[in-house]
């Protein structure tokens, strides 16, 4: 959807393709590529405009064209440039792969591109890949530098654009519309399970080793040789808040403290209240 200001905009356009054709068109365009300025040193030197004798304000303009799916290749493209809200314009032929170099009145500009692929066959029409457009304030004292970015065209738009002849029919033709590529069949839907991966799960389910049931700390540490077990608190119960142990726990699951503490028999377990017996070294 292009906005309601550039509605027709390229009507000239489309008038003089159907006049003179592509080929004629570009090869009549006067414009010229030149390099751009280089700097001297020690900074640019400051540009200044006669206005006493009605000298004409300009602004050297770079352009560029990005089109995402023809990097460096040189496809033909055509620049236009054309007051924004005018009619009429003038047509600037390059490559995709060059910048355009060029020198505008000062003001505000529509300048559009088109990324084309030419005729092979005499009597086709040529194929319109990309369009796009912007519409700058061109009135800088240094060179302006613009990138246009393109997109893939819909009839819509070309017509919307006023790029018809004078049957009402494109004067381009368009890309091909690509289809996205084809999902796997069965992608997205659940599968039945077959008779042999049910037989497999079952087996897996039923033939799986158990796991013994963890012996509780009580009775671990009645069970000689001591061993070291890792847990997140210590087991034992507090003697002055009566609750269990913060801290972490080592040997059988108690601290430091009340592992000390346990040897002289007056610890407790917090989950059983029996008192702690350490197991004595053989």
């Amino acid at each position: 959807m292009v906005e309601p200001g550039l509605t027709g905009a390229l009507v000239w356009l489309g008038k003089e393709l159907a006049s003179q054709g592509i080929r004629k068109l570009l090869d009549v365009a006067s414009t010229e590529l030149r390099p751009a300025p280089a700097r001297r040193l020690g900074g640019p030197a400051v540009k200044r405009y006669d206005l006493s004798a009605g000298a004409v304000l300009t602004t050297d303009v770079d352009v560029a064209v990005s089109y995402r799916e023809g990097i460096g290749q040189p496809l033909p493209v055509v620049l236009t440039f054309q007051d924004a809200g005018g009619r009429k314009g003038e047509p600037f032929p390059t490559v995709l792969t060059d910048t355009a170099h060029v020198r505008l009145r000062r003001g505000h500009y529509l300048i559009a591109a088109l990324v084309l692929r030419m005729p092979v066959k005499v009597g086709d029409k040529p194929m319109l890949r990309a369009i796009g457009w912007v519409q700058p304030w061109i009135a800088a004292n240094a060179t302006q530098r613009i990138t246009i970015r393109t997109r893939r065209p819909t009839a819509k738009l070309v017509k919307q654009l006023g790029l018809l002849d004078d049957d009402g029919k494109p004067l381009f033709r368009l890309p091909p519309k690509t289809a996205p590529a084809a999902l796997p069949a069965g992608f997205g839907t659940r599968q039945p399970a077959s008779p042999v991966s049910r037989e497999r799960v079952r087996r897996l389910v039923t033939d799986a080793p158990t796991r013994p049931t963890p012996p509780t700390w009580p009775a671990l540490a009645a069970d000689p040789p001591l061993r070291r077990r890792r847990v997140t608190a210590c087991l034992a119960r507090d003697t002055v808040t009566k609750q269990r142990c913060t801290r972490p726990g080592l040997l059988l699951g108690l601290c430091s403290m009340h592992l000390r503490m346990a040897r002289l028999g007056i610890v407790r377990w917090h989950a059983t209240g029996e008192r702690v017996v350490l197991p004595r070294r053989g």
